[in-house]
């Protein structure tokens, strides 16, 4: 009897739950959708803790849950996607520590070759440093899917904000042109030449409420989505509950955005 309640209910279930959400998505998109959102995917060495599965599934699941939100960029709108997948620091963790990420990032850019929803993949930060093989396939990426015309998604590896800013800093100096006329837009096209745009919105998972050197200046007067879900269970609905906050709060954030500029340029 179970089984067949199953069977029944759970198809019904799926559809009703598929409905609202695409009845939401509708609703949402009447108003101003964030184009390029941030996502700092934490929590899933936690997670692993939490749920008793391997550190290389809840690795696996979290890039399970990285396609899940690539392939609502075309239903939302989103025209750009980065992720901080590893940071300048994780170098001084351990080995054991930092072969289960880079692993599960290989995967991730394994199986957006063999399904890419359309999107345009770039590399982001200081890739130079990465081993040839995982450099080569991210490079591979990049050219099969350098003609599609759906989201950006960029993926941060051995990436620090601080770095970024120094090198754009650096930069400046080797360009004598640059010192007569410093200004904001410089800086930002100067950071552009690493593939990093502004964003709309960034999203912490895990419940930290920091930026962890991600982002700082692309990130700044934007709203801050933190939520305590582990990144392997952030869902379709998280992301929803995402852009909700974003559109709650947005016109705050530019008016807070819009003061500080004028105090800082009288």
């Amino acid at each position: 009897m179970k089984e067949f309640a199953k069977k029944i209910f759970i198809p019904i279930l799926t559809f009703i739950e598929n409905l609202l959400f695409k009845l939401c998505v509708f609703v949402i998109k009447q108003n101003a959708v964030p184009k390029h959102i941030a996502l700092i995917v934490d929590g899933n060495r936690s997670f692993s803790k939490s749920s008793g599965v391997s550190l290389d599934d809840a690795y696996m699941k979290g890039v399970e849950a990285i396609i899940r939100q690539v392939s609502l960029t075309q239903p939302f709108g989103i025209k750009g996607i980065s992720l901080f997948l590893f940071s300048v620091f994780n170098w001084d963790r351990k080995k054991s520590e930092t072969e289960p990420i880079l692993k599960a990032i290989t995967a991730l850019m394994k199986m957006s070759m063999a399904n890419t929803y359309g999107c345009r993949y770039k590399l982001v930060g200081d890739i130079s440093k990465l081993p040839p093989d995982f450099l080569a396939l991210g490079k591979d990426l990049e050219n099969k899917t350098k003609y599609n015309t759906g989201a950006v998604i960029q993926l941060a590896v051995n990436y620090g904000a601080k770095l970024e800013m120094v090198d754009s800093a650096l930069a400046i100096f080797k360009h004598p042109s640059y010192l007569q006329n410093i200004t904001e837009e410089l800086i930002e096209d100067l950071m552009n030449v690493h593939g990093v745009e502004k964003t709309d919105i960034m999203i912490r998972t895990s419940g930290h409420k920091r930026y962890s050197d991600y982002f700082l200046w692309q990130n700044a007067y934007h709203p801050l989505f933190f939520t305590d879900e582990f990144w392997p269970e952030f869902s379709r609905w998280g992301l929803l509950r995402a852009v909700f906050y974003y559109q709650a709060n947005i016109k705050k954030c530019l008016r807070a955005k819009a003061i500080a500029r004028r105090n800082t340029f009288k």
